[in-house]
């Protein structure tokens, strides 16, 4: 079952690097490119710390914080997006996100893209 698990998320991990190259046309609603400063995890959630913060017209009005961004990982997208935010800040590579709703004042990520 480990040797799976390691599989998967090498498997998710090329994907992420592969997939993060080609950037011709981003989806309306990605953030321009943002710097990781910080991945804390808590609970069932993580929170990726943003340099400088999200710029302010990509954040919906019940959010109040640019700086600090939720990441849902009671779902596998979720540990596979937290994967992508781990190997972005490792590396040092910049990522795009995408925003929705708020939890607990915080921007919910929904997508990440090296």
């Amino acid at each position: 079952m480990a040797a799976l698990s390691r599989i998967s998320l090498l498997s998710i991990c090329a994907l992420c690097l592969v997939g993060g190259e080609a950037q011709a046309s981003l989806t309306p609603g990605w953030t321009p490119m943002l710097t990781i400063q910080n991945i804390i995890v808590e609970g069932d959630g993580a929170i990726l710390t943003i340099q400088g913060g999200v710029p302010t017209n990509y954040l919906r009005d019940d959010c109040n914080s640019s700086i600090y961004n939720f990441i849902d990982l009671s779902t596998p997208v979720g540990r596979s997006m937290l994967a992508t935010a781990l190997i972005a800040y490792t590396s040092g590579r910049q990522v795009y996100l995408a925003l929705q709703a708020c939890n607990a004042g915080r921007p919910a990520i929904t997508h990440i893209q090296l």
